[in-house]
């Protein structure tokens, strides 16, 4: 008769023993026993300055889930941190202090999240990398929750794109295939009904009806205008200045660049400026846009949109006005001339270029168009982007600009004259 009991009595040393055989095969084999051999190693100090004279360092670490990669993180001045970010090193030896040249040699390389945080210690956002090959973007709302998530490949938008509400609603679902809509998009309310629905193929609606998320667009289809064109903004412009106290006050004139924040509404809710300016002109700039006018929205698929204008404004003892180029040259009968000529200009952009630490870590690269005027003394003046990539690169490339020596300066009819000009500065990793 089979007893059950019995049984188990027997078996039960035979079963242990088992597993302890198992577990010493296996534990060998483990992260258990063992650390990981890394393929490269860390030389030189393992922490230092970040820039020199400024307190705040970075400090760089083994990755101890993989053999081939590391961690550097930086740190505010505060000591928090800053950033983390995962490279794969290619190299046998890896040193922090030359990290910059280390990624503009492609001997190190982002793979992996490059994680930004809060001076609270919480995620901001997180960029997911392949081989230094941008594949993510994921920003968050203080509270955790994920703000906003962008599927890329290198710099085109491709794949999945969701925003969310800051509770954790879904907004806006979709997806992209080299920048243009494909598939089906929608919108949603806080209760998560939807609000917009429509199927796009290649960039083109093809059914329902167009869904544009309420974002600040800086290249929307059709920009914010002011109603009655540049006339009229001046004649606006004219009006406000007239009731300025201390004009008398600016000795010379000066540009003022400026960023418009414009809602949907055609409303400024912010003024940002992007030009130094001095203290007198801010006030003054405050007391004209205290008031701000109206302007027509911004379009993106025929919808009123949120959008991001550049301004261009004049301040001189006459008050403000629209920056105006006609008094300068764009085709004179003979161009400035860098000293030594366009070689020499290539020499002097490729020597003086200081490649932004961060663009570097960023994988961002891009070419940038300065514009400038070259005066009648040859002076360089007024720079500005004339089309940009990023922010850290646009200032890099117009602090360039701005150092370069005096040109030989146009002439027209024999007189020097004021003349626009536009040089590339290729950023590339």
């Amino acid at each position: 008769m089979y007893n059950s009991t019995s049984s188990l009595s027997i078996h039960k040393p035979k079963l242990a023993l088992l597993i302890i055989l198992v577990l010493l095969e296996i534990l060998p084999y483990t992260g258990l026993s063992q650390e990981i051999k890394h393929s490269f190693k860390i030389v030189g100090k393992t922490r230092i300055a970040l820039v020199a004279g400024v307190s705040q360092d970075c400090e760089v670490s083994y990755d101890p889930a993989s053999p081939d990669h590391l961690f550097v993180e930086t740190f505010c001045p505060d000591g928090s941190l800053q950033t983390k970010d995962r490279y794969i090193c290619l190299e046998k030896r890896f040193d922090l202090s030359q990290l910059t040249n280390n990624l503009l040699n492609r001997k190190v390389v982002l793979d992996g999240d490059q994680v930004y945080f809060r001076k609270d210690g919480t995620t901001e956002k997180t960029s997911s990398f392949k081989a230094g090959i941008l594949i993510q973007e994921i920003t968050y709302f203080s509270n955790g929750k994920e703000q906003l998530l962008v599927s890329r490949y290198g710099k085109a938008i491709d794949g999945e794109y969701k925003i969310w509400y800051e509770n954790g609603q879904p907004y806006f679902l979709g997806n992209y295939k080299e920048n243009l809509k494909d598939g089906e998009f929608k919108t949603f309310d806080l209760n998560g009904n939807i609000t917009q629905q429509g199927v796009y193929t290649a960039g083109k609606l093809v059914s329902g009806e167009a869904v544009v998320p309420d974002i600040y667009f800086d290249n929307p289809d059709e920009k914010a205008s002011y109603a009655g064109g540049n006339d009229a903004f001046n004649e606006y412009l004219k009006s406000r200045s007239a009731k300025l106290e201390k004009l008398n006050e600016i000795t010379t004139p000066q540009r003022i660049d400026l960023r418009l924040s414009i809602n949907k509404n055609g409303k400024i809710t912010q003024i940002e400026p992007i030009s130094e300016l001095s203290p007198l002109s801010i006030e003054l700039l405050n007391q004209v846009f205290e008031e701000p006018p109206l302007f027509n929205p911004a379009r993106v698929e025929n919808n009123q949109v949120f959008s991001i204008m550049n301004l261009y404004l004049v301040i001189s003892n006459q008050g403000f006005c629209l920056y105006n180029e006609d008094k300068v040259f764009t085709k004179p009968t003979k161009m400035p001339e860098f000293p030594g000529g366009p070689e020499a200009l290539r020499r002097y952009v490729a020597f003086n270029i200081r490649y932004p630490r961060e663009a570097a870590i960023g994988n961002i690269q891009g070419k940038v168009i300065v514009m400038f005027i070259v005066d009648e003394e040859g002076k360089v003046t007024n720079v500005r982007i004339g089309k940009g990539v990023h922010y850290l690169l646009d200032e890099e490339a117009m602090r360039i600009v701005r150092n370069m020596p005096n040109f030989k300066p146009g002439i027209e009819e024999g007189k020097p004259v004021k003349v626009s000009y536009g040089i590339p500065i290729n950023f590339s990793l």
